[in-house]
């Protein structure tokens, strides 16, 4: 890693996430601009500039043990905060459109519209994840989008909640993350179940879906 860095710029993310091993052998490149490649019995001079980032509160990290405060002081040349998400609603809109734009290539899909209803629950919503959780929502979105349009119904459901609602609703529980595609094959299923008509047998159709993983949505739903 740091070889690859050479001449160059090192970007650790989530430094405070670091196991403290790592963390004072780190240090030791800093200090002494100089390393020995695993295997080797030479050391060679580092040259990079370092930049860290982390989600966590700095004093809490520090308290905590999880960011040591010699390595903190080492790496706090400069410090830049951004703010987040929430507090720069302005940043919400582009952002959009270019997750839209680069999970419909991904998937080989034409790229959907935004619904102006979907759009608004977009912008109203806290963001306690920030920008990976804005990502993870368009990809999940652009997913399910149907007949070119990304509506309400295929945001995640924290999203689709009233906002005076979602923190009683998620406040204090553990966040889903990334959704495996049986959890967005169940989901998919789950929307089209209130739209299906006739016998257990006949609804798959509505969804294109096979009886199996139907019957186990319908054993959710119970």
């Amino acid at each position: 890693m740091i070889a690859a860095a050479d001449g160059g710029t090192l970007f650790l993310d989530e430094i405070s996430d670091m196991p403290a091993d790592l963390q004072t052998r780190f240090l030791r490149v800093l200090q002494e601009r100089e390393y020995r490649p695993l295997g080797s019995t030479q050391t060679i001079k580092a040259n990079f500039r370092a930049i860290a980032a982390t989600n966590r509160s700095i004093p809490e990290a520090l308290a905590e043990n999880r960011l040591r405060s010699d390595l903190y002081y080492r790496l706090n040349t400069f410090q830049i905060e951004v703010p987040p998400l929430r507090k720069r609603r302005e940043d919400i809109p582009p952002l959009i459109a270019q997750f839209v734009r680069q999970f419909s290539q991904q998937l080989g899909k034409p790229e959907p519209d935004v619904s102006p209803d979907a759009f608004q629950k977009l912008l109203d919503y806290s963001w306690p994840g920030n920008v990976r959780e804005l990502q993870n929502a368009i990809e999940y979105a652009v997913v399910l989008a149907r007949e070119g349009v990304i509506g309400v119904k295929e945001l995640p459901a924290e999203i689709q909640l009233p906002p005076a609602l979602q923190q009683t609703e998620l406040g204090g529980l553990p966040r889903k993350g990334v959704q495996t595609l049986d959890d967005l094959e169940r989901n998919a299923i789950l929307q089209a179940l209130p739209n299906a008509v006739g016998t257990r047998k006949k609804r798959p159709n509505c969804s294109g879906f096979s009886g199996h993983p139907l019957q186990q949505a319908e054993t959710l739903r119970d």
